[in-house]
């Protein structure tokens, strides 16, 4: 329940954290082989009407192909969290396509199973309403995504009490989604709560704190606090420095994740030497972490850019908004520009609304009933 950070992004600047689980530093293949396409799991080539070949994330060659069988199975032979939604080859998230289907697989197969639900199995299911919750964070749709965010706390509260860390973890998802809702003191209030469970639980050093930490960090960036958010965002560091953290396999990611967001702190604060020499030690690392077609590596670049642009001048110091993967932007006290909001009508136009919409408020709908 307590695993790893993951980043999310795809603007420029800022990297959430929130919590999930990595597998090792394996990197993507470079294959160029012109053989038919065929499943990189089970060999075979064959295309079935309810099994067919998809390109879900950024493998390439002999290893860009897999039946959406073989990809249900990887996804549920993995430990539960939110690192199903990545590639353990490439590391890069599956498309949102692919996430959406895994997730509302999920669900489906656990409704479906008719026996008594023990506290393993709420746990299980938990994970599954968190992990949808994500997939339509992702895709903009806030409102529906806050709706199954609170399947997951009211679940993991019934289950566990209001104590457990399997809560904390929940308050601390629901934190980064009230934060991209502009909703700053309820985001204040869930990361405040877990972040008192983690330390009453493992102790005021713990990687668990940490990563609440730096969403505190993200969430006084956003709010226009430069100086609370280096606050924070300093101890954040000063925790996943600490030798007993190092043991963790997500350690020297998650770290690297907080120096980027320090240098990108640093630039309105007007140390923009400082943020440079940081910026480039992050985007070495990140050239060897993620493969050269991650959407992460693009922005850490973009993130550089930023930089030595406004060191020559180019570009104002005024702080800019850095949260990836969200229109939250900075609007109070009119420092920074408000955000052109991704309303409904721009979802329908890319045709998403439509048939994905619909079918999550299905979903919604039944598991409302199944939990009362």
């Amino acid at each position: 329940a307590d695993g790893a950070r993951k980043v999310n992004s795809t603007q420029e600047g800022w990297c959430e954290i929130v919590t999930s689980t990595r597998d090792s530093n394996t990197m993507a293949r470079d294959d160029t082989s012109t053989d038919e396409p065929c499943c990189r799991i089970c060999y075979d080539g064959a295309q079935t009407e309810d099994s067919g070949l998809v390109s879900p994330c950024g493998c390439a060659g002999s290893s860009a192909h897999i039946h959406v069988t073989c990809l249900k199975k990887l996804y549920l032979s993995r430990r539960s969290g939110l690192d199903r939604l990545r590639c353990p080859t490439c590391k890069q998230k599956y498309d949102i396509g692919s996430s959406l289907m895994l997730a509302t697989f999920d669900l489906t197969r656990l409704r479906s199973e008719e026996r008594a639900i023990a506290v393993s199995k709420n746990q299980e299911k938990a994970d599954a309403y968190s992990t949808m919750g994500k997939v339509l964070c992702e895709m903009g749709l806030y409102q529906t995504a806050s709706s199954f965010y609170e399947l997951d706390l009211t679940l993991k509260q019934a289950t566990y009490g209001f104590d457990h860390p399997a809560v904390a973890l929940s308050l601390n998802n629901k934190g980064v989604l009230l934060c991209r809702q502009h909703k700053y003191d309820e985001s204040d209030k869930c990361f405040e709560r877990a972040k008192t469970i983690y330390e009453r639980v493992h102790g005021p050093d713990s990687p668990q704190v940490a990563n609440v930490l730096g969403n505190l960090s993200l969430l006084h960036r956003n709010n226009n606090n430069c100086e609370r958010a280096l606050q924070m965002l300093d101890r954040c560091l000063e925790i996943l420095n600490m030798e007993k953290n190092k043991k963790n396999d997500a350690h020297e990611l998650s770290l690297y994740i907080a120096r980027m967001n320090r240098s990108m702190l640093l630039v309105p604060l007007g140390r923009v030497g400082e943020a440079e020499q940081l910026a480039r030690v992050c985007l070495d690392f990140g050239r060897r972490a993620f493969s050269k077609s991650s959407p992460e590596l693009a922005n850490w670049e973009k993130n550089l850019a930023y930089i030595l642009r406004t060191k020559a001048g180019e570009v104002n110091t005024t702080p800019k908004p850095m949260i990836e993967n969200s229109p939250v932007n900075l609007r109070k006290r009119g420092r920074c520009p408000a955000p052109r909001p991704q309303t409904m009508t721009a979802l329908e136009d890319k045709g998403d609304r439509p048939s994905k919409q619909l079918k999550v408020d299905r979903l919604l709908q039944l598991e409302r009933i199944s939990v009362c």
